[in-house]
């Protein structure tokens, strides 16, 4: 585009206030608290988005990440790893919270329920790490409320003596902490654990950044003088401690399998097992039986769950272990939770039990957690209820549109495969597989897309898991038949799969890209003009970046790999650590370098614009780059100078419109980027670091990295 740009000074355009759309799924419900000073207030928090607060004793929630600043989000202050309310106080709350990378994330507060937060310390805390599942890494004393100590990995233990306002580092550095908890009866007494990790198990956690996976201290550590000094008690540590008050002994979690006690503050073990399932041979799935993650105290008594959600007591003065009874499982609101598990009684039940935790003024009042839910008893297990009104844990890669029908959509996701909805997002349904019956629909969808000349038809393509293939509907996405596709690489899970699926707009044909060494039958670009068919390679010249990676990170839709101009040109970028964009020579097909690099994150949007032949944008880190003549030559995109661009979005039905998604801000343009101006309210959701908007109709969609879908619309001043 030629001509002068300018960001306009005020701000004209708003949007409406955001919903959150019915589809759910993705993450764990990691924690709960109770409130002693309030009854009817509760707060949990999620391991991909947190937290939330109910004040209604937990028969609704609402998010408070959505309050959180920029520069917390930015810091994933929204993945909390640990929190805390002050029992004299329900609207004062300390967390411990965190991205995985190599950015900081801390410790921060709120004193009005979550309305505002600061920050208070600085600490790197994964809230959605490898440890996750363990215990609580924030603690407060039971005998002074004001005194928190908190362990995190790389710096160690953090003091503070008054209520989270400040933060003292007292030692314990190169430890990764699973759990850390003030004694219940000795004054001064606190205890920290730290259980071997392999080194092979953390190389697998790429999100926790490279000096992370080096090997670790490990053991049970104690304090006797308020966590001023510490010593290694024990070389074998558990991962996570209880303790009922008045009772001196520990009762420890050891390797998920083992659950052990001490009677002289951790330094010696010995079994307290009797009456649980021990599994023969360990096993890492957090669903399994014998996988032992939750473990809280009563005022007289020990409660345990495996992944298979067995819940076990013990009471102070018993030989053995008690299973409780299955009891009777309903859903809380079954009209309006979001729901993994089906709305019949008899399909709800408990999976991967994570958290217990225990009203300290009614023995039969219990709460648990499990993976994607939060549950509830009033009568010590006979009856439970799931409390997650609210709770929004979804991941997504992508919203597709139809551009026949505004009313027909589909979301896809992480874990949960896909959402579809064929009335505008009034409500959605899962599809469903036709075929044999030997395939099923994919658990990760990358992408989608609805081609314009055949209305009813869709095709979707699954990222990772269970089935990595291309699937196609023929009733907008409702049932679907999987394509073999003549001339495509097979996909075998964990070592293939596509990753982007777009059209021509010249022809209409249908383009993926997919992984693997750039070869015909292997990895690079496929095209197909048969309705996915067959397909033909078209990816000589993309050796230069190595291919395309196999499966893909949450919210694809907002960065493809592949754009197409209605000029017949075409710009890629591939493997994340291959720095290139490639542009197609429109007289040879070949794929060459433009001279642009791609950033050194690979989670930044490449987009054609659908209005303009030829032009492209691309965002990053170090700046917005824009192509006019086919992607051959790039310069500095000025209206987003200095600003880190995660997202762009063009609308479209409505020619000029067009979304970017910044990191201090959401963008909009009415004159296709020649003048942008900040979008008021465009933040005003959960998103964390996530700036992934997509515009379609003056609709906004905001795809959140783990606090699901939500939807708003433009008002543009006339």
């Amino acid at each position: 585009m030629a001509g002068a740009f300018a960001v306009m000074s005020a701000s004209a355009v708003e949007c409406s206030e955001w919903s959150v759309i019915p589809c759910w799924g993705g993450g764990y419900v990691q924690g709960a608290a109770l409130c002693p000073s309030d009854p009817q207030r509760m707060y949990v928090y999620v391991d991909v988005g947190g937290p939330y607060r109910s004040d209604d004793a937990g028969a609704s929630w609402r998010p408070l990440h959505s309050n959180m600043s920029v520069e917390m989000r930015d810091r994933g202050f929204d993945q909390v790893r640990s929190l805390s309310v002050d029992p004299r106080n329900a609207d004062s709350v300390v967390i411990l919270g965190g991205a995985n990378g190599e950015v900081p994330g801390g410790f921060a507060v709120t004193r009005d329920g979550g309305a505002s937060w600061r920050v208070t310390g600085d600490a790197f805390a994964y809230g959605n790490g490898p440890l996750r599942p363990e215990g609580y890494c924030l603690s407060r004393n039971p005998f002074d409320p004001d005194e928190l100590v908190g362990g995190e990995d790389r710096s160690g233990i953090f003091v503070s003596r008054d209520n989270g306002e400040s933060w003292t580092l007292t030692g314990l550095t190169n430890v990764w902490y699973s759990n850390v908890r003030h004694d219940a009866t000795v004054t001064g007494r606190v205890y920290a654990c730290s259980p071997q990790i392999p080194a092979e198990r953390l190389a697998k956690y790429w999100m926790v950044g490279k000096s992370c996976r080096t090997p670790r201290q490990f053991g049970f550590f104690r304090s006797d003088d308020g966590a001023r000094t510490w010593r290694r008690v024990s070389d074998e540590s558990p991962s996570e401690i209880a303790q009922i008050p008045g009772d001196g002994r520990l009762v420890g979690i050891f390797g998920h399998q083992h659950v052990k006690v001490s009677d002289d503050g951790g330094e010696s073990w010995k079994p307290f097992e009797d009456g649980l399932f021990i599994a023969p041979k360990c096993r890492t799935e957090p669903w399994a039986v014998g996988n032992y993650y939750a473990l809280a105290a009563g005022r007289t008594f020990w409660l345990i769950g495996d992944g298979n959600g067995n819940r076990f007591i013990r009471k102070a003065n018993d030989d053995s272990w008690t299973r409780l009874p299955n009891g009777i499982m309903a859903a809380g609101d079954p009209e309006n939770e979001p729901r993994l598990a089906g709305k019949k009684s008899e399909e709800i039940r408990m999976t991967a039990l994570m958290t217990f935790v225990t009203d300290p003024k009614d023995d039969r009042h219990w709460l648990t957690t499990d993976w994607y839910e939060l549950w509830e008893t009033f009568d010590a297990g006979k009856t439970w209820k799931t409390r997650v009104k609210g709770i929004m844990q979804l991941v997504s890669y992508d919203i597709a549109f139809d551009p026949n029908s505004a009313d027909n959509f589909i979301c896809c996701l992480y874990d949960m495969g896909a959402f579809v909805t064929t009335n505008g997002g009034k409500t959605f349904s899962r599809p469903v597989a036709k075929g044999d019956g030997k395939r099923r629909f994919p658990n990760n969808v990358a992408t989608a897309l609805y081609p314009k000349e055949r209305p009813g038809r869709v095709f979707c393509i699954g990222a990772r898991g269970f089935d990595t293939g291309l699937w196609r509907s023929a009733d907008a996405g409702l049932s679907w038949k999987p394509v073999e596709g003549r001339g495509l690489p097979p996909f075998v899970p964990g070592k293939s799969a596509a990753s982007c699926l777009t059209q021509d707009p010249c022809d209409g044909s249908i383009l993926l890209t997919m992984s693997g060494p750039i070869a015909p039958g292997k990895g690079g670009v496929y095209r197909s003009r048969d309705e996915g068919a067959s397909w033909t390679w078209e990816g000589q010249g993309l050796e230069k970046v190595k291919g395309f990676d196999y499966g893909i990170n949450h919210s694809q839709g907002a960065w493809p790999r592949l754009s197409l101009s209605s000029d017949g040109s075409a710009i890629t970028a591939g493997k994340h650590g291959e720095w290139f964009v490639l542009t197609r020579d429109t007289s040879t097909g070949t794929w060459l370098k433009n001279g642009l690099t791609w950033p050194s994150w690979h989670r930044y949007p490449l987009v054609a614009d659908p209005y303009v032949a030829g032009r492209y944008l691309r965002g990053g880190e170090g700046g917005t780059y824009e192509s006019t003549d086919g992607g051959k030559t790039w310069h500095l995109y000025l209206p987003l100078k200095g600003k880190i661009c995660r997202a762009i979005s063009f609308d479209r039905h409505e020619s000029g419109r067009v979304i970017f998604g910044c990191g201090d801000g959401i963008f909009f343009s009415a004159d296709g980027g020649r003048t942008i101006e900040k979008l008021r309210g465009g933040l005003k959701v959960p998103s964390g670091i996530s700036r992934n908007i997509i515009l379609d109709r003056g609709r906004l969609f905001f795809l959140t990295a783990g606090s699901g879908v939500w939807m708003s619309r433009l008002v543009v001043p006339r």
